[in-house]
This record gives C-alpha cells, sequence and structure tokens, in this order.
C-alpha cells in the first residue's frame, strides 16, 4: 500500500497519527464523556495505550485492514479527534468510525472529516459500501450518518457493552452509486452559462 493519505477539507486535515499524538488521544479517549460512546473503550484510559494503539496504524493500512486518520485543525495542526474505516474488505466494504474531543462537538468536525473519508472510500480505494453503527442513545451520531445518506438497516438490541452497560446499536449503511447520485445532487448546476 501507498503511505498513509493526507485528506483536505475547507477547515481539516485528515493525516495519520504520530507519536505526539499520543498524550492527547489518551486525554480525549480518557474523557467520559467520548469513552461512553465507544466500544473497547476503557476507562479510566490506561497509560501506554494510545501510543500502542498508533504503533499499530501502519500495519493495518498496509495490510488493508484499516485506515485511521487524525482530525486536525488545518489552521493550526491542533489535534480534534479521529476519523476511520476498520474491517476493510478492498474492493468490497468497510466500517466507517469517528469521534471528536467533547471541546469540538456540535462544530460540524465529525461531519466534514466523515465525508471527506467516505469519498476516498468510494472514489480512491473503489470500496463498493461502507457500514456504520451508531449506539442508539448517540443522537449527534446518528445525525451525521442520516446528513451522509447513510441508511437504516436495523436495530440490534443489547448488542455490545460501553463503560456505561448494554447498549442497543443502530445499523446503517451506504451504496457507492447512492452516495455518489447525492453528491451530484447537490453540487452546483455548472452547466449553465452566466
Amino acid at each position: 500500500m501507498p503511505d498513509i493519505p493526507v485528506l483536505l477539507t475547507p477547515r481539516l486535515l485528515l493525516s495519520g497519527f504520530t507519536v505526539a499524538d499520543a498524550d492527547r488521544i489518551a486525554e480525549f479517549a480518557g474523557d467520559f464523556g467520548v469513552a461512553e460512546m465507544l466500544v473497547n473503550t476503557p476507562h479510566p484510559y490506561p497509560d501506554g495505550m494510545a501510543q500502542a494503539w498508533v504503533d499499530t496504524h501502519e500495519e493495518h493500512w498496509n495490510r488493508g485492514n484499516a485506515l485511521y486518520l487524525a482530525v486536525r485543525d488545518r489552521a493550526d495542526g491542533r489535534m480534534l479527534g479521529c476519523v476511520e474505516l476498520h474491517d476493510m474488505q478492498p474492493g468490497h466494504r468497510a466500517e466507517l468510525g469517528y469521534w471528536m474531543a467533547q471541546p469540538y462537538w456540535g462544530r460540524g468536525y465529525a461531519t466534514e472529516a466523515a465525508r471527506a473519508l467516505v469519498i476516498f472510500a468510494f472514489q480512491h480505494l473503489g470500496l463498493y459500501r461502507l457500514d456504520a453503527t451508531a449506539f442508539a442513545r448517540n443522537a449527534p451520531s446518528i445525525c451525521i450518518l442520516e446528513r451522509l445518506g447513510f441508511q437504516s438497516e436495523g436495530l440490534r438490541p443489547g448488542y455490545t457493552r460501553s463503560i456505561a452497560g448494554l447498549e442497543d446499536v443502530l445499523l446503517y449503511g451506504l451504496l457507492r452509486e447512492d452516495f455518489l447520485r447525492m453528491l451530484a445532487l447537490a453540487a452546483p448546476d455548472t452547466a449553465q452559462g452566466g
């Protein structure tokens, strides 16, 4: 595989995590409000866990298993969160995931980052389908998925456990053709002369 990609949006830079990000990851993931919305994220967050996680990223990307990108403010480079594709099956599908540190909630960063990664997945990785899940009580995450065109595909009651307890999980899916059609409909009409 080529190097971990760098993606740009109007406000964000999405790039691979570095050793220097480990402290911020630990700080953000150690926040109960963030950790309670994630699967497999312990609280309190153990020392060394962030660095161990970052150390796996290049190998996952090289094997075609996953792509983890730090979401950074494009103006100053500070890390705001994470967007990822995991459970990748090259040429077929992957699962989209994302999280933002609490100070950056409600600003549209997760939607902007996720949209950029969805475009990359369909247009550059050639994936046919993306899946995503959200805890049924996580209304902001559900809104992000629906804004991106993901369709609800079901509910799994008590499907997983978070640090808050058993969680009902909503399943979502998005096909490449549906997303590209949505993008085309949202694009300004440039066929008309002025």
